[in-house]
């Protein structure tokens, strides 16, 4: 994963693009965002994976029926819409389910740093539902990342 990711372009991108950090005007709507005291020096990618990370976990569709179709059907109409307006590489195509395991794996270890007292920040109440959550999720990403990709490829194609 990191050797797809190693190899892109880098810029200035937001760094923590994630949905608590948008805007909404009115559902489905984003008016703006928030957050930009990280402002990393990364591949463009970093962002869009970051976002569909967070999109891919299961916490924000409880009791649904078809998780696995809602989670590749989001990411697939959010890449179809961000490539449209700002068309994505070959090589970034390839490395976005890499930069999806990789936020969820990240976030992982950053949430288990905090629950084991090792990385001092201030624990949510919804901490640990959270991190059992996004373990979750990259389980899931990592025993279907086959299909991520195929969702990925489809969506830009």
């Amino acid at each position: 994963m990191a050797a797809a990711l190693a190899s892109l372009p880098t810029q200035l991108v937001h760094g923590d693009l994630t949905p608590e950090n948008m805007l909404l005007r009115r559902p489905g709507t984003i008016s703006g965002f928030i957050d930009f005291d990280h402002l990393p020096l990364a591949p463009r990618i970093l962002d869009v994976s970051k976002y569909l990370s967070r999109r891919i976990r299961l916490r924000w569709r409880q009791g649904s029926p078809t998780l696995d179709r809602d989670r590749l059907g989001h990411l697939q109409n959010f890449l179809a819409g961000y490539h449209k307006a700002h068309p994505l590489s070959p090589a970034e195509i390839e490395a976005i389910p890499a930069g999806i395991a990789a936020g969820n794996v990240l976030e992982a270890s950053y949430f288990q740093e905090i629950s084991a007292g090792t990385l001092v920040r201030r624990k949510l109440p919804d901490h640990d539902a959270v991190l059992a959550d996004t373990v979750e999720a990259a389980r899931w990403h990592l025993a279907n990342y086959e299909e991520v990709a195929a969702a990925v490829r489809s969506s830009v194609a």
